[in-house]
């Protein structure tokens, strides 16, 4: 084969990003990669309750992750639930909420926030858990995007 000039080494241990933590300790939490760094949704709060917080950090052009911040919480807490992103959606399902297993779906849009001369400065994420119509979300996101 060919040589390999990149790659991940793992040797035992716990790998830390330095310097960087979530708000607060987490467990079963889903976390999808982002074009721009780490979402982690839900996962077992400090108090042993499926938790419905929601913490993005940003990496740069190095790869370094910079620290968490908060972001509108999912509609419904849960714990040990799959994520994907699609496009411009998150995807949160199934899991444990406060009532046992869940068959839930959590919609999420990959929102962005423009300056004055109209440059992209943050992408976030809306919890939408498809309560609001396709047609009023396309008006919150289409006038953010470049024809």
């Amino acid at each position: 084969g060919y040589p390999v000039t990149t790659g991940f080494t793992y040797r035992g241990g716990v790998l830390h990003a330095e310097g960087v933590t979530l708000p607060e300790g987490r467990n079963g939490a889903s976390v999808v990669a982002l074009s721009d760094g780490l979402l982690v949704a839900g996962g077992t709060g400090p108090d042993g309750k499926p938790s419905a917080k929601v913490w993005k950090a940003t990496t740069d052009s190095k790869g370094v992750l910079g620290q968490f911040a908060a972001q509108p919480d999912l509609t419904d807490g849960v714990t040990g639930a799959s994520a994907a992103l699609d496009g411009t959606f998150v995807w949160v399902y199934g899991g444990t909420d406060a009532n046992g297993v869940s068959g839930a779906v959590q919609r999420g849009i990959v929102a962005i926030e423009l300056d004055k001369d109209g440059k992209i400065v943050r992408l976030m994420t809306t919890w939408d858990n498809a309560m609001m119509a396709d047609a009023d979300l396309r008006n919150l996101v289409l006038p953010s995007v470049e024809p």
